[in-house]
This record gives structure tokens, C-alpha cells and sequence, in this order.
């Protein structure tokens, strides 16, 4: 299926263009104003051709805001460590043109009960939870409960080919795990990871 060959950018990311071979606005219903028509010419040579890209998705948050248009934010008990995905602005942000991702302790915001014998339903919190990780990762009790918030934004472009350009400042430290992947639209194989994730950059706080 074409669609389940076209990927997504999950990003903790200062800055994101993707080019594509071709202008998808119309198969993946983009808002128009994401589509810059901008032509991309590489250097050739006499026996080399000259290819011409069209950038589908572009963000350097110069609005001082997360543009919902362009990001949502994945909602789930349990991230993929010992942390929960949050939408919370303490968590992510725009400040001086930059976006920060930044984890927080759990227990400044649900108190430390919440490790006794508290729930933590993100339905009920924030209103919904990501599909990608479970039913099982919507709801936690007591010890199971994640110490960490913090946040996973997920960006509105998506290209079958192309090239993706990424800026970004990875935080150094103990028990950090920051990433930059590019995800499946549509996980038809399952959900993640049987879907597949191509990684732009892991690194545990190097």
C-alpha cells in the first residue's frame, strides 16, 4: 500500500524541513499553507540529471508557538522508558524561536500519592491516548506509574521520498533519552515498533 510507505517525524527538534520529489498536498490532505514551491536544483554533471524537490513540510517556530496545524503531541502512561507523554507546557515549548522538550517529576504534578495508590488514566487527564502503544499503556496504578513527564511531538508532513533536514541540540545527562525518528502514517503491520521506525538519531544523553 502506498500509504504505509510514507513516514511521519517524531521529533524533540529545533528545526525540520522535508523535500520531496514531488508536492503530496493533495494525497495526504495537508493544509496548503504547508506547501512552499520551492524549487531544490542540485549540482550536476554532464552525465547526472537535475532533480527538482518541493519542500512539504518547513517549521523553524519563528510564531513562538507549537503550531497545531503542524505538531501534535503523542499521549500515553508509559513512554518508551520510565516517563509519560504529555502535552503539558511545562513539557514542550517555544521560547526565543526554539522548541524545547523538557522532562519534569511526576509528583509536582499529581503529588507523591500518586506512587502509593494513585491512577493515572491519560484519557481522563488530557483526553485521549496514542494507539500506537497499547491499551495497556493508557492507565497505570500505584508503583506503576512513570517518575518522569515529558514529551513527544509528532509533526503533520509526512513523504514517501525524500530528504528530511534536522537541526537540533541533544541535552547531556544520566537517564536521558532524547530521539529524532520518522514513523509509519499507518501501521498496517501493528503497532509500533512491527510497523517499523526509521531512526534519525538515539542517543541516551551522550
Amino acid at each position: 500500500m502506498e500509504n504505509s510507505e510514507r513516514t511521519m517525524v517524531v521529533a524533540a527538534i529545533l528545526f525540520v524541513a522535508l523535500i520531496s520529489d514531488q508536492t503530496l498536498g493533495k494525497k495526504t490532505g495537508m493544509n496548503d499553507r504547508l506547501l512552499v514551491n520551492n524549487p531544490v536544483k542540485e549540482k550536476s554533471s554532464e552525465n547526472s540529471f537535475v532533480r527538482r524537490g518541493t519542500i512539504v513540510f518547513y517549521d523553524d517556530f519563528s510564531s513562538g508557538d507549537i503550531d497545531p496545524k503542524k505538531w501534535s503531541t503523542d499521549i500515553t502512561a508509559v513512554g518508551l522508558g520510565f516517563d509519560i507523554w504529555c502535552p503539558e507546557s511545562n513539557n514542550s515549548y517555544v521560547k526565543d524561536n526554539t522548541l524545547f522538550i523538557k522532562p519534569t517529576l511526576t509528583a509536582d504534578y499529581f503529588g507523591d500519592e500518586i506512587f502509593y495508590n494513585g491512577t493515572i488514566d491519560v484519557r481522563k487527564v488530557w483526553g485521549s491516548c496514542h494507539p500506537d502503544y497499547g491499551p495497556e499503556s493508557c492507565v497505570t496504578h500505584g508503583r506503576q506509574n512513570r517518575p518522569i513527564m515529558s514529551a513527544s511531538l509528532r509533526s503533520s508532513g509526512n513523504i514517501k521520498y525524500g530528504r528530511v533536514e534536522v537541526v537540533a541540540q541533544l541535552p547531556k545527562g544520566d537517564w536521558l533519552w532524547p530521539a529524532i525518528w520518522m514513523m509509519p502514517v499507518e501501521s498496517v503491520y501493528g503497532g509500533w515498533p512491527r510497523s517499523g521506525e526509521i531512526d534519525i538519531i538515539e542517543t541516551a544523553g551522550e
